[in-house]
């Protein structure tokens, strides 16, 4: 998944199969088979041109790129979506089908509606938040409204965020419900008592012994800290959003430019919600040992793209 979300758009090969670029070949073979073949040695240096031209032009380019993006946007939903709560296979496409994909674009497939457990009230937000965006997307056309499709792709990547957030919280909660702080704390008095009487060769094994219980015990609260943290964030992407909705229903000329930038960088939607942690390397460690265990998916982090757009975007919102 991480390897998909850095790969870059292939210009060239998106400029070949353009349905126009495929249509005109497969007029020029055509011709070169009915009338002259000789349209055929025509048709080749004509192909290496335009595809030599047409995927350097930034009208091109701006178009992949945007395409490329929201592939990847889904893409890393998807992959969201199945990690949390499972999403039904879908139904394989025949040949037809398949060829038929080449030339024409298809509705795009609904991840909402293959959605497996829905009992959750996480997924009730996310898909309470796809209907907002939805709603939004409806109001585009009207000509008092001020929300853009870029706004609508911004508003994706807030949902994204928070799937984000949701699946970091699964190996986070995991690993303080796994950390028996009794346990622990009782470990430690025994230490300490037998600290009093330890010789001058088993001291040394006793302090390093309380040194890693301590750490321990300080890792606990950081850790239940964090995850309350991450749950008040994805509690407020909900909230924010609704915010969103009923601002521009209110006033219809509302720039929701200003918000989002606001959600973004506050949340921090654009980064890993557990990086920080991960610099200690005992919280690395149990985190890692409760994905290993299976008892949480891997945290998902955004594509480079959008990282880059988002930064772009604070760093125009601060000149």
């Amino acid at each position: 998944m991480a390897d998909q979300r850095k790969k870059s758009p292939s210009y060239r090969w998106a400029a070949f199969a353009h349905w126009l670029n495929l249509a005109v070949l497969a007029g020029g073979a055509a011709a070169g088979a009915i009338i002259d073949p000789a349209i055929w040695l025509a048709l080749v240096p004509l192909e290496g041109a335009m595809l030599w031209i047409i995927p350097d032009l930034p009208p091109f380019r701006a178009s992949i790129d945007k395409r490329h993006r929201a592939r990847a946007l889904q893409a890393e939903r998807a992959y969201c979506l199945e990690q949390l709560w499972r999403v039904q296979p879908r139904p394989d496409k025949s040949a037809g089908e398949k060829m038929r994909g080449w030339f024409v674009s298809d509705e795009p497939d609904d991840y909402d509606e293959r959605i497996v457990d829905r009992g959750e009230t996480e997924v009730q937000h996310y898909l309470e938040m796809r209907a907002i965006v939805h709603k939004l997307r409806e109001m585009v056309p009207l000509a008092d409204v001020r929300v853009t499709e870029q706004d609508l792709f911004r508003l994706d990547e807030v949902i994204n965020g928070y799937l984000r957030i949701l699946i970091a919280c699964r190996p986070l909660a995991a690993a303080v419900y796994n950390s028996d702080v009794q346990a622990l704390q009782g470990e430690h008095s025994d230490v300490l008592s037998r600290l009093e009487g330890a010789d001058s060769t088993l001291r040394p094994v006793l302090l390093e012994r309380k040194r890693l219980l301590e750490k321990q015990l300080q890792r606990i609260p950081r850790l239940q800290a964090t995850l309350e943290l991450l749950h008040a964030r994805a509690e407020a992407i909900v909230y924010q959003l609704r915010n969103v909705h009923s601002q521009v229903l209110t006033d219809p000329g509302t720039a929701v430019q200003g918000m989002l930038d606001e959600m973004e960088e506050r949340h921090e939607l654009m980064g890993d919600p557990l990086e920080d942690l991960r610099a200690d390397q005992s919280v690395k460690e149990l985190l890692d040992r409760e994905l290993e265990a299976g008892s949480a998916p891997v945290p998902a982090e955004p594509p480079p793209a959008a990282r880059r757009a988002a930064a772009a975007r604070r760093e125009g919102s601060r000149r």
